[in-house]
């Protein structure tokens, strides 16, 4: 930002005469690729193994209800975690 023809912004890397320099940016650009494929591979991997897939319902079985985001009367402490078991009448979609 000094002298006569200041500039603005400075270069990450400038251009060096050095050879070592340039095989070791060289390098370790090669080692940053490699390292976001072997990312996104096992970002891949991990986006398969967890997909939610869901689990249908049948006309007849039985289920139990998840109270923990019902409202209740009285002590969370003493109140049933689950409600049930309820036998499913009709099937609307594959999820519900």
């Amino acid at each position: 930002m000094y002298g006569t023809d200041p500039k603005a912004f400075s270069k990450a890397f400038e251009t060096m005469n050095v050879p070592s320099t340039e095989e070791r940016i060289k390098n370790l650009l090669e080692a940053q690729k490699e390292a976001l494929a072997v990312h996104e591979l096992a970002n891949q991997v991990m986006r398969d193994r967890f997909t939610p897939k869901g689990c249908t319902f049948d006309k007849g079985e039985k289920v139990w209800l998840d109270t923990h985001f019902l409202q209740r009367f009285g002590s969370k402490k003493l109140a049933p975690c689950k409600e049930g078991p309820f036998v499913i009448s009709d099937v609307k979609g594959p999820l519900t």
